[in-house]
């Protein structure tokens, strides 16, 4: 499992090199796999394995394919006062950098592989508080926080803030366990290592490690990676 998150303005160009390289990363390797044998189904009216597919999200998944969901949160941009230092562009930059780099492969190539772009979607009450305090987290919603808490966070309190906030964080957990939902089916189904396919996830944005359990700090709200290790 890879969660590659973006986090700093000067790794904007490594974060699309990393992300495209894991993409070509797994049509390179699935080609070393063992070829098998296809037959029609045609409930799904496309070649493929014996029931090779499971549900991830309401989407069929092929289990015997690499597997690479990439999450973005930047439809819940914050506007930000004129000036401020925090670059909030950045995430879509990123996003449609990925997504160029990865339209631009062959068909053929890009198709080898099953990568999706998916709007991170918002973290729950009861996944946040199994990392973070509840009353924390709830005085946050409401918008019941000092000066001196919204000025080490580095943010204005609003609803937009709130919202990116929470799928910062939702977005990584979403990451997690989606490839987690993908290796269970493949382990229920006793699968040899030729015949599982590469798990891969992304999230173009999260990051945010400086969030303690009670406070947040440095533009950072919530600990997403560490909220995504405890929810799995």
């Amino acid at each position: 499992m890879i969660i590659f998150t973006k986090a700093k303005q000067q790794h904007y160009c490594t974060s699309m090199t990393f992300i495209s390289l894991y993409l070509q990363c797994a049509v390179s390797l699935q080609r070393s796999l063992r070829p098998r044998p296809l037959s029609y189904c045609k409930l799904k009216r496309c070649f493929s394995t014996t029931f090779p597919y499971c549900q991830v999200g309401g989407k069929d998944i092929d289990y015997h394919r690499p597997f690479f969901p990439i999450y973005y949160n930047d439809v819940y941009e914050v506007r930000l006062p004129p000036n401020h230092r925090f670059p909030m562009d950045k995430y879509r930059k990123v996003r449609e950098r990925v997504q160029d780099a990865i339209h631009s492969l062959p068909r053929r190539e890009e198709r080898k592989v099953q990568c999706e772009f998916r709007v991170s979607p918002l973290v729950s009450f009861e996944d946040l508080v199994t990392t973070h305090c509840p009353k924390y987290v709830q005085r946050y919603i409401d918008g019941d926080q000092t000066e001196e808490e919204l000025r080490n966070v580095g943010f204005p309190w609003s609803q937009q803030g709130v919202d990116r906030s929470f799928s910062s964080t939702g977005g990584t957990v979403a990451a997690a366990t989606s490839i987690c939902q993908v290796r269970r089916y493949q382990l229920e189904r006793q699968l040899n290592d030729s015949e599982r396919g590469l798990l891969f996830s992304a999230h173009v944005a999260g990051g945010t490690h400086h969030a303690f359990r009670d406070r947040g700090e440095g533009f950072c709200v919530f600990s997403d990676i560490a909220v995504a290790a405890n929810v799995l």
